[in-house]
């Protein structure tokens, strides 16, 4: 064993030597990323400069010394990272609406999203009376409720409307809108009272520009629904080609998500390589057709270069979604990989393309689906590199039977299944366990609906709907569009199967935090290590396992605004308090692994409390491990939480809870041991509570808190 270990160094330095240095340095690039992001305060510029500088000048020193060059050069990346992360940050710092106003707000529409029942509207601000304008924030976004006139970017109105700081996360560690919008630089969000109107204002040449483009797209989207109608698969389609998913409802989408289809929906790599490859294909299938042409020219490069064209024209027609451009870098370093010769599609164009993303947008690293995406081709790269060298080893030993036509036909039938098969299997179990702790949810039967789904997308809609955008400007789309229509039809058939069978909707509640990054590290060090010193991975994979062993969701949740509670019974049942569910709610009860018919029986209204018009008192326990505790019987006392209403309650209720709750500000001098008033809420944001017994009592065992106020994407509304 000891001198295995010894061995591990002399190992890595073989594979850095064999162009592995790349990749590592792209995961200490991520590491400083990530760790800028999660350092509770936001740290000094220049110390950050000193960093980098001291980082540098340590690389170039060591560089003669090739074993501490290595380590110097990785040390270098996770300092650049937590740089490009700080740079980034800065440069995307706008003005940031600190606390509710009614104002009249006239600016340029940046995007229009149409949705049931409204319409969100991004707005560029050019004036925002009643602020000063180093106040103003750069972007809003607003709803318009009802029936309103279609809007295109570039267009100029006026509005009278109510804007609201922006909402942090519904959970400690859950999707932080406010995160997310500090980095499109929109500094408020809210609604429109009644309907806007147009001012006269000459707009940008971008938004112009983005304008045309719109145009563009909308008339590929009315052309496809002229074809295929206004139904699902029309409405699937228009969000296959065009990237617009408002017409889709919400039972569609929810089927696919159950079912573990849910990323055809999303214009992401599958579609872009689909996309380009059936490009690249018939490109290169037609040009074949000349012997002359295919013997003396590269005809293979022409393909690759025609596909990259055809990615760029469809980043440009599904919107260019955040998304969409991480996907077409991708598949643009493999296209360019096959315009040099050079085989392209391996880890170390994954991390230059990783590298390549990040330093233009370092936020993207937290985002479900960049790590999603990374992960399942970093996992299908090691697991068809092991078929290949398997094979290889084969056809060494001489395994290479005869075959007739018709086994052979079987022969390739087979591999075919089994390819698509282990894609399926490798890219579900790498992306579940990230999908699980981001959504709550995995897809159980996902293997067997993407075996059976994904020939329907890869040989019918796909290739049929690149066909229709190509045959579209001649009219000829109306001889391929329905049979890519009858595809869609064919798929969401599997889709609803595979809804319909999946137990609880897949739902499986919060993941634990650790448990997630250690299965990460597994995976990285199964990928990475040097080949003999895979079997390591076993030890963070154990980790992992007694992680999610041990985990268990919090007890009680709290609103940001101090207005919602869920908090478990003497059952141990999570119970939300209200009558009415809500985002917050949904997300809550998610977490806690319930399904969604299941979620209104978790909803108590103020008849199933202690309640008065001041505040309603709340018994909270910790889980029953199987027990009933009932409040007669022998057992723990219970916590005791009061959600406050009106100021007159404090005067009991500070002296008798342990934990008041409150949307208005607490007397200084409440008693309580937590206090969660109006200030504190606002500074520290939603709240997770975990609770334990103790000498015959329910005590809290720990907190969490969703806001870090010392980050500059988190300032506390006033």
């Amino acid at each position: 064993m000891r001198n295995y270990i010894a061995g591990l160094p002399q190992a890595f330095a073989t594979d850095f030597d064999r162009g592995q240095s790349l990749v590592w340095a792209a995961l200490c690039y991520a590491l400083g990323i990530l760790l800028y992001f999660e350092l509770p305060a936001e740290p000094s510029p220049f110390a950050i400069a000193a960093l980098a500088l001291g980082s540098g000048a340590g690389h170039l020193i060591s560089y003669s010394h090739t074993d501490y060059s290595r380590v110097s050069g990785l040390v270098l990346a996770l300092v650049l990272g937590l740089s490009i992360a700080l740079l980034r940050t800065l440069a995307a710092e706008a003005p940031i609406l600190e606390r509710s106003r009614s104002v009249d707000l006239t600016g340029f529409v940046e995007s229009a999203e149409a949705r049931r029942s409204s319409t969100r509207l991004q707005i560029r601000v050019v004036k925002l009376a009643g602020l000063e304008e180093e106040d103003w924030p750069e972007k809003v976004r607003v709803s318009v409720r009802g029936q309103v006139p279609s809007f295109s970017a570039g267009d100029a109105i006026a509005v009278r409307s109510r804007l609201l700081p922006l909402p942090g996360a519904v959970v400690p560690g859950g999707y932080d809108y406010a995160f997310r919008m500090f980095f499109e630089s929109v500094g408020a969000t809210g609604y429109v009272f009644g309907k806007p109107e147009a001012a006269s204002l000459a707009a940008p040449w971008d938004l112009r520009l983005k304008r045309k483009v719109d145009s563009i797209r909308k008339g590929f989207a009315k052309r496809i629904e002229s074809v295929l109608g206004d139904g699902r698969a029309g409405a699937l389609a228009v969000a296959l080609l065009v990237g617009d998913r408002a017409s889709i409802d919400e039972g569609t989408e929810e089927t696919l998500r159950t079912a573990g289809l849910a990323h055809i929906l999303a214009i992401s790599g599958l579609h872009m390589a689909l996309f380009a490859g059936s490009v690249f294909f018939a490109v290169r299938a037609i040009l074949a057709l000349f012997p002359r042409l295919a013997l003396r020219f590269p005809i293979d490069a022409w393909g690759a270069g025609a596909a990259l064209v055809a990615a760029a024209f469809y980043l440009v027609l599904s919107g260019a979604s955040i998304a969409t451009q991480r996907a077409f870098v991708m598949i643009a370093l493999v296209l360019v990989g096959r315009l040099l010769g050079r085989n392209a599609i391996t880890y170390r164009s994954v991390a230059l393309a990783a590298i390549l993303i990040l330093t233009l947008s370092p936020e993207a690293l937290l985002a479900p689906g960049f790590q999603m995406s990374f992960a399942a081709v970093i996992v299908l790269i090691a697991a068809y590199g092991e078929v290949t060298r398997l094979g290889k080893i084969r056809g060494r030993n001489g395994h290479r039977p005869e075959a007739g036509i018709f086994a052979g036909a079987l022969k390739t039938l087979f591999f075919s299944i089994a390819a698509l098969a282990l894609t399926s299997l490798v890219a579900g179990a790498a992306t579940g366990v990230i999908g699980a702790y981001h959504f709550h949810r995995v897809a159980p039967l996902g293997l067997l609906v993407n075996i059976a789904a994904m020939p329907i997308a890869s040989l019918v809609v796909m290739p049929l709907g690149v066909l229709s955008l190509a045959l579209m400007p001649f009219g000829l789309d109306g001889l391929t569009l329905p049979v890519m229509g009858y595809g869609l039809e064919a798929l969401y058939v599997v889709a609803e199967l595979g809804a319909e069978n999946t137990p609880n909707e897949g739902i499986v509640g919060a993941q634990s935090l650790p448990g997630v990054l250690l299965t990460i590290a597994s995976g990285l060090m199964l990928c990475f290590f040097p080949r003999r010193y895979r079997r390591l991975s076993v030890i963070p994979l154990v980790c992992a396992v007694m992680a999610f062993a041990t985990f268990r969701p919090a007890d009680i949740y709290i609103s940001e605004r101090g207005n919602k509670v869920a908090y478990r019974d003497t059952t141990g049942i999570m119970r939300v308090v209200g009558s009415r569910s809500s985002f917050e709610t949904d997300t809550w009860l998610r977490m806690e692994g319930v399904a969604t018919d299941d979620r209104k029986s978790r909803l108590i209204g103020q008849s199933f409390q202690a309640c008065d018009e001041d505040a309603c008192i709340i018994r909270a326990y910790p889980p029953d491990n199987g027990e009933t505790i009932s409040a007669s019987a022998a057992g723990p006392a219970p916590l005791i939480l009061s959600l406050v209403e009106g100021a007159r309650a404090f005067t009991e209720d500070c002296r008798r809870a342990d934990i008041v709750v409150a949307r208005i500000s607490a007397p200084i001098d409440c008693q309580a041991p937590m206090v969660l008033d109006r200030e504190t809420l606002k500074h520290e944001g939603a709240q997770t509570i975990w609770l334990t017994r103790a000498n015959g009592a329910t005590v809290v065992k720990s907190v969490d808190v969703a806001r870090r106020s010392g980050r500059r994407w988190s300032r506390p509304p006033q």
